[in-house]
């Protein structure tokens, strides 16, 4: 409601758009009432009708490959001299944990691609684009581990070898995963530290350590990769004190 109010659309989807996007411009093109078509929001009168959003439950077959053509793909080039193109790509969607501060963009639930078609849809763009590297832009890339390795391995295999880089959490991982992870090409990848204070991690619900947290930067470190790290401020009971701490916790981690 919130969207419709302030900005200048005709209907938004409120959940995954595969489903219903194409009957819903369909729709709206030939000026169809909308009541029928579930998964959206539109304007009613002086109001809005808001309905459940839809879910995907097969990536494979209901995420078509983007129409890249439709793209002109030197915006997405970094303002650097070398001009880098950098793709993303979604491997999964959803996260299952349950942080309190996050609204996940798809969801608690999880659903992922095979590898095979992961790794097609890679090969499509980068055959096409030949970009420098590319963002796996998963909530949470290493959910399912044997689909992490399966996807290196298969990774290597195609020949590809452009560099890469993933988001995840602190006790999803450990030092033999990143290795493989590093092995395969990953050279980077972003943790969501959030806070250096264990009353703050409790807070917010996170089900990590401090402990944990200076130990998945350090194994990262230790295999050759990057470390990125998301912190999140102004939790209700943050004070000085906590904001300290976590200073504390990324001066020790060395970030």
């Amino acid at each position: 409601e919130i969207f419709l109010k302030y900005i200048d659309a005709d209907a938004v989807c409120t959940g995954c758009g595969e489903p219903v996007v194409n009957e819903l411009v369909d729709g709206l093109l030939h000026k169809r009432p909308l009541d029928n078509l579930g998964g959206i929001a539109y304007r009613e009168g002086n109001g809005f009708v808001v309905k459940p959003g839809l879910r995907v439950n097969d990536m494979d077959k209901e995420v078509p490959i983007p129409p890249y053509d439709l793209l002109n793909m030197d915006r997405y080039r970094r303002d650097d001299k070398k001009r880098t193109l950098e793709l993303a790509f979604n491997s999964s969607r959803g996260c299952p944990f349950n942080c309190a501060f996050c609204s996940p963009g798809f969801g608690r639930g999880y659903i992922k691609h095979s590898v095979d078609n992961f790794i097609e849809r890679v090969a499509f763009a980068v055959e096409k684009y030949s970009p420098d590297l590319f963002r796996i832009t998963d909530e949470l890339f290493t959910a399912n581990n044997k689909w992490v390795i399966e996807f290196c391995e298969k990774y290597r295999q195609s020949g590809m070898g452009l560099p890469w880089m993933v988001a995840s959490r602190v006790n999803t991982v450990d030092k033999e995963l990143l290795s493989v992870m590093k092995d395969a090409g990953c050279y980077q990848i972003g943790y969501g530290i959030e806070s250096g204070s264990p009353v703050i991690l409790k807070e917010i619900n996170k089900k990590v350590t401090v402990e944990q947290n200076l130990r998945a930067m350090q194994i990262t470190k230790e295999v050759g990769m990057e470390v990125g790290v998301c912190i999140l401020l102004g939790a209700p009971s943050e004070t000085e004190e906590t904001i300290e701490e976590t200073k504390s916790m990324l001066i020790e981690a060395d970030i």
